[in-house]
């Protein structure tokens, strides 16, 4: 009830306009408020939703896709992308599909920013709401997360499914065209737009649509092709995964700005006009006070209050989805069982529903502080007890929550400090 209330507030202060970064900020302070956290810990928890590396990260990318989608503009580059490519489709809703569909190939944060400008210069004219905008550059930016093997769900379900990737891919693969059916049909059905003319895949339109794209295609290559590279750099630089892939995308976005840059002829002044522009720093701060917000609702408790006030209905809607003995062939819990105050119950269930020689991948953090518990060893010791014969464990790294704060003990003080796990498992059986 006490986030409800937070987030309808929230809600209220977006009715009357109130900018959004100020509205989650209002909110962390009633989160604080109504779950009791001292205004030291509440500051010292909007500090580092401030300065964490998560914040740092997200703050670069969105006001670099910002700064990237204005030069773009600015320069002209957007409206050469939109015309060479309706010089080779000819139907401007075509056009409409395909350029959040590219975009929707790299699953980068902060995508929507690199399409939402692409959307809005082939509409035009157009009349369009925003909101049909919106909604057209959110479902066709989407379409691929059905089987594209670079999207982290697929990738998992290929895994637990042990269904070899092209397999998976034509089987899946119809659930895009589906979605491109329904999309169109839904959103784009009635849209008149002007431009309307015939299919001309010559080379040399093909040549100009491949060149004007070279902005998006060195974003592509820096954030999925260059990281296979990394086995190339010494060990003793300690890079973790997250990292690189947050490096190679501020990387990507240096390395495209720069290219719309020289080659729209930019002046060093253009560039500083659109780095004062009012709406790249509103960006900006936004993303800084969601992360705020997120910082405050660790913190303060709120999300285990929210999990004991849902336990009871989820209990009873698991209660009436009861599955037959043997229904399974691999389950999969990712970071549910340790929030579970009877997760042996939970345990024993899931070696019911699963078939003999079935596989089970089980996440678990180590949640307690004070004092240290030992989740993950409580843990495997009941799924050996329920007679799982184990397979294996994978200790996942999680390197980018190792931000400023790698302990917990007292606010007051640092003594006898309880360190701060930056990694979980996945028990494998």
């Amino acid at each position: 009830m006490r986030i409800a209330i937070v987030f309808t507030a929230i809600l209220v202060l977006l009715r009357f306009k109130v900018h959004l970064t100020l509205s989650m900020l209002a909110g962390s302070a009633l989160l604080a408020l109504f779950f009791s956290l001292p205004p030291l810990p509440f500051l010292k928890a909007v500090w580092h939703g401030v300065i964490s590396v998560d914040s740092l990260f997200l703050a670069i990318l969105v006001g670099g896709i910002l700064v990237l989608s204005n030069a773009m503009n600015q320069s002209g580059h957007i409206q050469r992308l939109v015309n060479s490519f309706q010089s080779l489709v000819g139907e401007s809703r075509i056009s409409l599909v395909a350029f959040p569909a590219m975009i929707g190939l790299m699953p980068m944060p902060g995508g929507a920013y690199f399409s939402a400008p692409l959307v809005e210069a082939v509409s035009g004219n157009s009349g369009l709401s925003p909101a049909r905008k919106s909604i057209t550059n959110y479902w066709f930016r989407h379409i691929w997360e059905f089987w594209f093997p670079i999207y982290p769900g697929v990738i998992m379900a290929m895994a637990l499914s042990k269904v070899a990737p092209d397999q998976f891919t034509l089987r899946q693969l119809p659930m895009t065209l589906v979605a491109l059916g329904a999309g169109y049909w839904l959103v784009l059905r009635g849209v008149r737009l002007s431009g309307k003319r015939s299919l001309n895949l010559s080379f040399d339109n093909l040549r100009r649509f491949l060149f004007d794209m070279i902005p998006v295609l060195l974003m592509v290559v820096f954030t999925l092709f260059l990281r296979p590279l990394s086995m190339l750099l010494p060990v003793s630089w300690h890079i973790d995964q997250d990292s690189l892939k947050q490096i190679l995308v501020v990387a990507g976005l240096i390395a495209s700005t720069a290219w719309v840059y020289f080659l729209g002829k930019m002046k060093v002044g253009d560039l500083g006009k659109i780095l004062i522009k009012k709406d790249v720093w509103g960006m900006i701060s936004l993303a800084v006070g969601i992360m705020v917000f997120r910082q405050v609702l660790e913190q303060s408790g709120a999300i285990e209050a929210l999990k004991n006030d849902l336990q009871p209905a989820l209990a009873l809607l698991a209660d009436t989805l009861e599955a037959k003995a043997a229904a399974f062939d691999a389950v999969f819990d990712f970071g549910a069982l340790h929030h579970m105050a009877d997760w042996r119950g939970c345990l024993a269930e899931l070696h019911r529903v699963l078939v003999p020689g079935g596989r089970a991948a089980i996440n678990v953090a180590n949640l307690g502080r004070k004092p240290y518990i030992p989740l993950h060893a409580y843990i495997l010791r009941d799924l050996l007890d329920l007679g799982f014969l184990m397979r294996g464990e994978i200790i996942w790294y999680k390197g980018a929550g190792a931000g400023v704060s790698m302990a917990w003990g007292s606010w007051q003080s640092s003594a006898n400090p309880v360190l701060r796990d930056t990694h979980e498992y996945i028990l494998v059986f």
